[in-house]
């Protein structure tokens, strides 16, 4: 039932699409163990967000709904799939690892991604995968063309390492290549590739997944931001500074 929901949400956008005589471009953002309390729409007064709260003024603001899971991995796999975790084999905290049995979403699920791509649409994932390592539960296998990211859960914004667990592994990937963009923010990275890839596919109708993993442990931020709020208390300080990077 959850699935068929969501289904309907792209089927009428795209209807509303042809209506116009174009197919609607559709991108989710994605931020990664932000608070309903971390944006100015919705009530702070120690963040700034004039972005995210002019989007919140022109669209529609929840107030009232419900999450499938308030953990990290299954609450992704049931907004991919449309489906309740378990249904979409994620029901419970997942530590994916480099591991390459690492288990991951549902192969026989029907993501987003395969969902639009049968109606022309370019596909991509930036930023957060979290969903399965293993060749059949990357992004590339589950309905994306590009994807450009990290595959596990916490990786450090600047150096894109795993330090979480031991073995401690470089995590930052092209498709199935490996990068290294040592240096430079997870945020801005996220960013740039996403900006790139709406100016390349401007032509036709895309779906962009954007995983943001600020503002998720390990919460190392831009020193801009960090002195932008100085006076804040010291760990609300580096959580909504990792948040306005977005």
């Amino acid at each position: 039932m959850i699935r068929r929901m969501g289904c309907a949400v792209i089927v009428l956008a795209w209807a509303v699409g042809l209506a116009q005589a174009r197919s609607p471009n559709v991108i989710i953002f994605l931020t990664d163990d932000q608070g309903r309390g971390d944006l100015g729409c919705y009530g702070a007064t120690d963040i700034r967000t004039p972005h995210i709260d002019a989007l919140a003024e022109s669209g529609v603001k929840f107030t009232n709904y419900y999450a499938p899971s308030p953990l990290c991995a299954p609450s992704r796999a049931a907004m991919l799939t449309g489906r309740y975790p378990r249904r979409a084999g994620m029901s419970q905290y997942r530590n994916i690892s480099s591991d390459a049995h690492s288990p991951g979403l549902n192969t026989e699920e029907t993501t987003l991604g395969d969902l639009v791509k049968p109606l022309g649409y370019a596909t991509a994932i930036f930023g957060k995968w979290h969903l399965g390592t293993a060749w059949e539960f990357q992004p590339n296998s589950q309905g994306f063309d590009e994807f450009f990211g990290h595959l596990s859960s916490a990786i450090d914004s600047f150096s894109h390492m795993y330090y979480a667990s031991t073995p401690f592994f470089h995590d930052l990937w092209r498709n199935r290549e490996e990068v290294f963009e040592d240096g430079i923010h997870m945020t801005d990275l996220i960013t740039r590739e996403t900006v790139r890839f709406i100016r390349e596919n401007r032509d036709q109708p895309f779906l962009i997944y954007v995983a943001y993993n600020a503002p998720h442990y390990p919460m190392v931020a831009h020193a801009r931001y960090l002195e932008m709020y100085r006076d804040v208390p010291r760990l609300r300080r580096f959580h909504i500074a990792m948040l306005a990077g977005v």
